[in-house]
């Protein structure tokens, strides 16, 4: 690797390093934060988005982004240094356009929703949840102004997810998913429902558990660099390849939706548990438009792996009978 891509690499190192830092708070806050953390928690994520930004936006990182592109320059349009310059430039130009202010406020909005959501779904109010939704839905649409766009809003928050589409994109596929999903939806409800009573009764928390543990481990998920743990609303997280942490919901009136929520969230685990070491701590590996510290090609990439072992494993007859 060339001096200035390395140094680029350092820079982008020191950023993913306190953005994982941020992901261990977030991880704490979903699990076993105290109710009455919830606001310092705020501020502390806060801080941190901000300082991330900061650094990015430091004249270090772009002295070492102007060397680097020179660099990259004579590779191939295909080879990954050149992407990870390419994504450094863009994050960089989106940030200078987005006010500090707005990402503390973006920042503290969803820390703050996410556990108001957390209560509210644990309590069935979801009523309670509205006021936090309203604020995180108006810095949202702060934040696409601020970001620019010409066809539609959503263009300039759709690149948070699914790099290089358009509203447009995304509507004229989910257009052509209905037309083929429609016919599929009509016969699964035409038929039978098979009988579950044996299922929609309280099991005990440790055994499912361990039940969702066994079955984690057969998908392949590494519990030598990841770990599960109790939640309300569950989520997979990770601090580079070597601590990627899943959770489940425990309590469920039917236990089979807790083991296929676990399932779940190990094929996310499982996506950035084998992310490539060489890209750890690099923009590769480092969600620098949104500010975190994973995130993988894309949302519809992560979450295609997290159905294929929901669905397509966990709920194949093969499987639970090998």
């Amino acid at each position: 690797m060339s001096m200035s891509l390395a140094r680029l690499n350092a820079a982008i190192g020191r950023i993913n390093d306190v953005l994982c830092a941020a992901s261990v708070l977030v991880w704490d806050s979903r699990t076993m934060l105290p109710r009455g953390g919830g606001a310092a928690r705020a501020e502390q994520l806060a801080t941190l988005s901000l300082l991330a930004r900061d650094l990015l936006l430091a004249d270090e990182t772009r002295h070492a982004l102007d060397g680097a592109r020179r660099e990259v320059e004579i590779y191939s349009d295909d080879d990954p240094w050149r992407r990870a310059v390419h994504k450094v430039e863009e994050a960089i130009a989106l940030h200078r356009r987005i006010p500090a202010d707005l990402i503390e406020r973006k920042t503290k909005a969803r820390a703050l929703g996410t556990l108001i959501w957390i209560e509210a779904r644990a309590n069935d109010d979801f009523a309670s949840f509205a006021p936090a939704l309203a604020e995180i839905v108006a810095v949202t649409r702060d934040y696409a102004d601020a970001a620019g766009w010409s066809g539609h809003p959503y263009d300039a928050l759709i690149g948070l997810y699914e790099p290089g589409t358009t509203f447009a994109d995304i509507s004229a596929l989910l257009a052509e998913l209905k037309l083929g999903i429609r016919p599929i939806l009509d016969v699964a409800l035409g038929r039978k429902r098979p009988a579950r009573d044996f299922l929609d009764h309280p099991f005990p928390e440790e055994k499912v558990k361990a039940a969702a543990r066994l079955l984690t481990e057969v998908l392949g998920y590494d519990y030598e660099h990841g770990r599960l743990d109790k939640t309300v609303h569950p989520f997979a997280i990770s601090f580079t390849c070597a601590d990627v942490r899943i959770t489940m919901r425990l309590g469920e009136r039917s236990f089979a939706n807790s083991l296929f929520g676990a399932m779940h969230e190990t094929g996310h685990g499982l996506y950035e548990q084998n992310v490539d070491p060489a890209f750890t701590r690099t923009p590769l590996t480092t969600d620098l438009v949104g500010l975190h510290a994973g995130g993988g090609a894309s949302l519809g990439t992560h979450e295609s792996q997290s159905r294929l072992q929901e669905n397509h494993v966990g709920r194949s007859g093969d499987f639970w009978l090998a």
